[in-house]
């Protein structure tokens, strides 16, 4: 069984190396492996620049025909994640939010006519999408739905958007697919949260890797009080 995982993690990166002209990290390599051949949950907590949204980007450009739903917790960041998926070769993404989101539209991702389906909780949970991911055909090709700032399940979601929670329903109904979370703050009380919510596993595979920022410093600091208005106790900061 070892090898045969080694020689799926060789492939995945083999496949990295021809779609996007570089060589994935170990772990990068992991995960598309764990998703790709062991279709099982998954958890990555790792920091920003360790590349997280590779992992989703990928898996339809390695398993041909298939398709993703990505969830975003900002229009920003959907907009950026369709501009940079639409460069990968064999990908079509759509970002499917408020002003786009109508029959026709649906209509288009339902005949698979898109490989990243990158949205909101809000519109995932909304009647439409919900029709569609009943909707057999549409199912039969989706890989895997894809949690970016997964930590925000816990932090937003029973306080000003509790479409987060409400994305339980949306997993007991695609129960059968794996999920798939990415963020770089993961405690203990957030995982077990997440967990409970999503109705995960308690094996569901978390792989954590060094999230330290070598170049941030925490510095603690008393700010006097004569100098509050001015903020000339702020003077540290650039010495």
């Amino acid at each position: 069984m070892e090898a045969q995982w080694q020689d799926q993690i060789l492939v995945v990166k083999e496949g990295i190396q021809s779609f996007f002209e570089f060589e994935a990290k170990d772990d990068q390599a992991r995960c598309i492996a764990h998703l790709l051949f062991k279709q099982r949950d998954l958890i990555l907590t790792a920091k920003t620049s360790f590349g997280k949204s590779l992992i989703h980007q990928a898996l339809p450009c390695l398993s041909r025909g298939s398709v993703v739903i990505v969830i975003v917790p900002l229009d920003a960041l959907g907009k950026e994640q369709e501009k940079k998926i639409s460069s990968i070769p064999r990908t079509r993404p759509i970002f499917l939010n408020a002003s786009n989101m109508n029959d026709g539209a649906i209509q288009e991702v339902q005949k698979g006519a898109y490989t990243h389906i990158i949205t909101s909780p809000e519109q995932l949970i909304g009647k439409r999408f919900r029709i569609l991911i009943q909707d057999r055909l549409f199912r039969s090709h989706l890989l895997s739905i894809c949690i970016d700032e997964l930590h925000l399940v816990f932090d937003w979601g029973d306080k000003f958007r509790h479409s987060y929670t409400e994305l339980r329903i949306v997993r007991r109904e695609l129960e059968d697919i794996p999920w798939f979370g990415t963020t770089a703050t993961l405690d203990r009380l957030t995982l077990s949260y997440v967990r409970g919510l999503l109705e995960l596993s308690d094996h569901v595979q978390v792989i954590q890797t060094d999230t330290n920022q070598e170049d941030l410093t925490y510095i603690v600091k008393q700010i006097p009080i004569h100098t509050q208005k001015s903020f000339l106790g702020l003077n540290f900061l650039l010495e």
